[in-house]
């Protein structure tokens, strides 16, 4: 289980890591403490962009916050400059305090990255200082070569894990350059475990060599044994102990090596000793919980998702229905307008008719013409009236063989009136079949 836990810690931490365009290198200081400070720090890789693209800043309270360290006001002084190829660092006032350890922010158009630098302004001459802490925040680039020999103080909130991460030789994983930091500094662990770093030890950083002496999968398999025996020994919190405790003494500090191109000063180190951790909950149920957390809200955007499509369907349903019943609706109202245009139609030309009929007589009536059929408003009018007024219109017409036609209708079906009437204006139009019925 330690090696799986530690094989998907690695794989988490790949996906994460970025390289970086620019970096920063060295701080080299030439003040002390009472002093104003007075160092720079190397610009490495920024030969291709614009000076005035580069900036330079102390990290925010946010990034002081996010490391763990306190971000003390007469860090509020410090100035940085841009000069390639170096940042000029400067203070406004003298520094009173003999160790600095303060975060500095790089930007530049493709990325940014934040440095974590330490330096003791006591230590004689320019002291090369190497930072500790990398955040990279950049679009991925080509990274900058590791130095070969470096060394850092360890701080109370550093993880070998972080240190070996932000501090990883080309060819090598995370694994590796821990048992290579382990091999190379034994006196700086204790129960000879990657867990047991003591804090205030100082750490020479191994070469991409060093790191690589086990392979990748080796490295991968003792990391996750030492874990296991780590935990089930119990583990162990590290903590500073006050030289009037009782106790015995635990030298931590890893001594620089003659042969190192650069020196240190080192702070006095106490005595460490090591205390039971209060009880944490295990890296194996961190990691079951984040996943059952995933799961579900895998879960939660499927049934969203299936929830969104149904709707989706429902809306597309309702639209095509409403159409439909629109064209529907659109079609019969169009049957009912022909119908009912094709049922007034004749009513309308019988009325047009008459009505034309009507003005023609009233117009052309002579008052001597005695023998020109009237029109009988004043009664009742049955069918066989209609069709008589609507015969004596066609007589007014010149329009002899309708008028018959309509006048032989009332003789077969009308009253004994009616019947007498239209016989009577047979005859004339009999009489009449030689010469206009109107003069």
């Amino acid at each position: 289980m330690g090696r799986w836990l530690t094989a998907v810690a690695l794989g988490l931490f790949s996906l994460i890591s970025l390289a970086n365009a620019i970096d920063l290198g060295e701080l080299v200081v030439a003040s002390k403490a009472g002093e104003r400070l007075d160092g720079r720090i190397a610009l490495v890789g920024a030969e291709g962009q614009r000076r005035r693209d580069i900036t330079v800043t102390l990290g925010s309270k946010e990034d002081f916050g996010n490391l763990g360290l306190e971000r003390f006001a007469y860090l509020e002084t410090l100035r940085f400059q841009v000069k390639p190829p170096h940042v000029l660092v400067s203070s406004t006032a003298p520094i009173a305090d003999a160790y600095l350890n303060f975060l500095v922010r790089l930007t530049w158009p493709d990325g940014a990255l934040l440095r974590e630098y330490a330096v003791l302004l006591d230590a004689p001459g320019p002291a090369p200082v190497k930072p500790q802490a990398l955040i990279s925040m950049d679009k991925p680039e080509q990274a900058p070569s590791v130095p070969s020999r470096r060394t850092l103080i360890v701080q109370p909130k550093d993880t070998l894990w972080s240190i070996a991460a932000a501090n990883l030789p080309d060819g090598a994983n995370v694994q590796q350059q821990m048992l290579a930091i382990l091999r190379g500094n034994p006196r700086a662990f204790v129960t000879d475990n990657i867990n047991g770093l003591v804090a205030g030890a100082t750490l020479r950083l191994p070469d991409g060599v060093a790191a690589t002496t086990l392979s990748a999968q080796e490295a991968i398999d003792e990391a996750g044994r030492q874990n296991d025996a780590w935990g089930a020994d119990g583990g162990g919190q590290l903590r500073i102990i006050d030289p009037a405790e009782d106790g015995p003494a635990t030298d931590a500090v890893t001594e620089p090596s003659a042969a190192a191109p650069e020196t240190v000063a080192e702070p006095p180190l106490d005595r460490v000793g090591a205390t039971n951790p209060p009880p944490e909950p295990p890296l194996a149920d961190l990691l079951s919980e984040a996943r059952r957390q995933v799961r579900e809200q895998a879960r939660q955007l499927q049934r969203r998702d299936g929830e969104i499509a149904r709707l989706s369907s429902e809306l597309a349903a309702l639209q095509t229905s409403s159409r439909q019943e629109r064209r529907d609706w659109m079609g019969a109202l169009g049957r009912w307008r022909i119908a009912a245009l094709a049922g007034l139609l004749p009513t309308a030309g019988l009325i047009a008719v008459g009505l034309v009929a009507l003005r023609r007589r009233q117009t052309a009536r002579r008052p001597e013409s005695s023998d020109a059929p009237d029109y009988d408003f004043g009664v009742a009018i049955g069918d066989g009236q209609v069709k008589l007024n609507l015969a004596k219109a066609y007589i007014d017409l010149d329009d002899r063989a309708s008028a018959r036609e309509v006048l032989e209708e009332v003789v077969s079906g009308g009253t004994d009136e009616e019947r007498s009437e239209a016989r009577t204006l047979l005859e004339r139009l009999a009489d009449a079949s030689s010469q206009p019925l109107r003069k």
